[in-house]
């Protein structure tokens, strides 16, 4: 299997890992290369680049079943706290335009693209410690389609449906500033609200779209977002990805 930029160790190594990891793994590559786009079958779930077989697919998933999300959720606090000392200049906040037809969408990465951003950690060092320490492993770095960041949206803004770029990866949001009853979040064909301190799991692939219902006497809402790798890969499906998807 040819990809053109890929160095003979790189090419080397995914040899390697298309012989011992889960033939699903080969099937999706060979796809992709030759329809460019594997599209999903549930009209809720069309991802812009691929729909991964074989693994669990669903809009939400059981934050229980991730005994590290209680850890973050235990120190939301702490996690608020270094928010409301990073926000004070938001000259390291980016604005989101994509998905948004009104209001105001901003980001403190922590992760961009799979990159760490180093200046923007050190501001963060506890809730990078509890991060890091607490996911380990699942947390997705390395490629494009991963990130790790704080998110603002102010009142009256609608982030339209939209879908992520594939399922190999689920997402993990933590309320950290959020007015009572006011915003929500919808993943396929369910809503639910944000409430501080509790936190949501969901697949991005599927269509997702977020409001803040208040008025100008309302405030922001605020979650820490993490892209964490779906459970059901392999660690050599982890590894192909971080080698791949720069050429996909």
């Amino acid at each position: 299997m040819d990809f053109e930029g890929l160095s003979q160790e790189q090419s080397d190594r995914l040899e390697y890992l298309f012989k011992n990891a889960p033939k699903r793994l080969e099937d999706t590559v060979n796809r992709l290369m030759e329809q460019g786009r594997v599209r999903g079958t549930n009209k809720m779930q069309q991802p812009t680049l691929f729909v991964y077989p074989e693994i669990t697919s669903k809009p939400w998933h059981d934050v229980a079943d991730y005994p590290w999300a209680s850890i973050l959720e235990q120190n939301s606090e702490i996690i608020k706290r270094e928010f409301m000392a990073v926000a004070r200049d938001t000259n390291h906040f980016d604005e989101i335009k994509s998905s948004i037809t009104r209001g105001k969408w901003t980001s403190f990465y922590l992760y961009n693209q799979g990159r760490r951003v180093d200046e923007n950690c050190d501001r963060c060092p506890n809730t990078m410690r509890l991060i890091e320490d607490t996911l380990g492993p699942a947390l997705a770095k390395n490629t494009g389609i991963s990130y790790v960041y704080f998110s603002v949206i102010s009142p009256s803004t609608h982030i339209t449906p939209h879908c992520g770029v594939c399922n190999l990866r689920l997402r993990f949001q933590l309320p950290i500033i959020s007015p009572a009853n006011t915003c929500t979040l919808k993943v396929g064909e369910e809503t639910r609200t944000y409430e501080e301190g509790k936190s949501f799991i969901f697949d991005d692939s599927f269509y997702h779209s977020v409001k803040h219902l208040g008025d100008e006497n309302s405030y922001d809402r605020v979650v820490l977002l993490i892209d964490f790798w779906h459970p059901e890969l392999s660690r050599l499906e982890v590894e192909a990805t971080e080698i791949l998807l720069p050429f996909v």
